[in-house]
């Protein structure tokens, strides 16, 4: 029985297109009011009283402009504002936020080596494809490969993996239906809040500093943060096409699928090994997410080392804030990746007794 994928491409495309129209947030829009506070620890210590002392004059300029005037004046008066927060803060106050600028440019390169890889989310996504979205939106980033080389990240080679789970905890699982589904709905809970946890802080983040390149924008950090769904979802489509061929209508249908997501991958049925064999079509597509997976560092870089105002005590806790979700999000992640490989050693053991049985009676 091959698990339930029709609501996958659904799911992801819905989730990932919510995602995607924040860049565009931007563009047709002025964005939310600037300047009306910064981080709450020493960012605020430091520039409150100069946003509302000698940079007060260019700080009512700006607001005017967001309210009555186009969106190039609204820029102008807010890179104005900017220079003047730039000239009254002491060289002390620069260098902390230059060690700032320093760790949030590292973020989104330290947390990629604490994310899901590619093939981890497009094979959990045959099961649980929503859980797969949450997941998705709750981690900061994507486990780099090397680019264009598949055998670095193949679904096959996760499977084959020695699993992290204890025998005992799913003993203990197996025999227990309620635990599974209390257990299930755990992990839903949990993902929700890490997404929360997020988005919440990476629009703080956005709203109380400003970025170097487009002052009046508060959306890259959240925007940034909740795009790896769309990096992944090449791989995850071509694996859930390839896997569906052959599957009958039964295995598909709603019911099945709604089923499937609910259940802990522990006691699900595992993929049969022919499904997941490689081709040409899902080394492509795994390829393209790779380099999309670069690139949306690159760019993570980019943003996050150009955010200004920012001191480095704040810059810590959001920093903190996003290693909790990120946590969150791999347990929950190793927990299914564990139970996939429970259930795909259990068919090998059987699959290896049939055949000795069978060698034992041609004898």
């Amino acid at each position: 029985m091959r698990p339930p994928t029709l609501s996958l491409v659904h799911v992801i495309l819905t989730t990932s297109l919510v995602a995607s129209l924040g860049h565009c947030a931007y563009a047709g829009a002025r964005g939310p009011l600037k300047f009306q506070g910064f981080l709450p620890f020493l960012s605020q210590s430091t520039l409150g009283h100069i946003n509302h002392g000698v940079c007060n004059a260019t700080l009512h300029r700006y607001e005017d402009a967001w309210r009555h005037a186009s969106l190039d004046a609204v820029d102008k008066t807010c890179v104005s504002h900017q220079e003047c927060l730039l000239e009254g803060m002491s060289e002390l106050a620069k260098s902390y936020m230059a060690s700032s600028s320093l760790v949030l440019g590292f973020t989104p390169l330290l947390f990629s080596t604490l994310g899901p890889s590619i093939s981890e989310l497009s094979l959990l996504s045959l099961h649980r494809p929503v859980l797969t979205a949450l997941l998705a939106f709750g981690t900061v980033g994507l486990f780099q490969t090397r680019a264009l080389q598949y055998d670095d990240d193949a679904v096959t080679g996760i499977l084959e993996k020695q699993t992290a789970l204890p025998g005992t905890v799913v003993t203990w699982l197996r025999d227990r239906r309620h635990g599974q589904w209390a257990a299930s709905a755990a992990q839903y809970i949990l993902a929700a809040l890490a997404v929360a946890n997020l988005c919440w802080a990476s629009w703080d983040l956005g709203l109380a500093s400003g970025l170097n390149f487009v002052c009046q924008s508060s959306y890259m950090p959240i925007v940034w943060t909740t795009t790896p769904i769309v990096v992944s979802l090449p791989a995850a489509v071509a694996l859930n096409t390839q896997t569906r061929r052959g599957a009958n209508k039964r295995d598909m249908s709603f019911l099945a699928t709604f089923r499937s997501e609910g259940r802990l991958c522990l006691g699900q049925e595992p993929v049969p090994p022919g499904a997941l064999t490689r081709s040409a079509s899902l080394v492509f597509w795994h390829w393209v997410s790779a380099v999309l997976g670069f690139l949306h560092l690159l760019t993570g870089i980019l943003i996050y080392s150009s955010l200004m105002f920012t001191m480095t005590t704040d810059a810590a806790v959001i920093v903190l804030r996003y290693l909790v979700s990120v946590l969150v999000c791999r347990l929950i992640l190793i927990f299914e990746l564990a139970g996939l490989q429970q259930t795909h050693d259990k068919r090998a053991r059987e699959g290896d007794h049939d055949a000795s049985v069978d060698t034992a009676h041609t004898f």
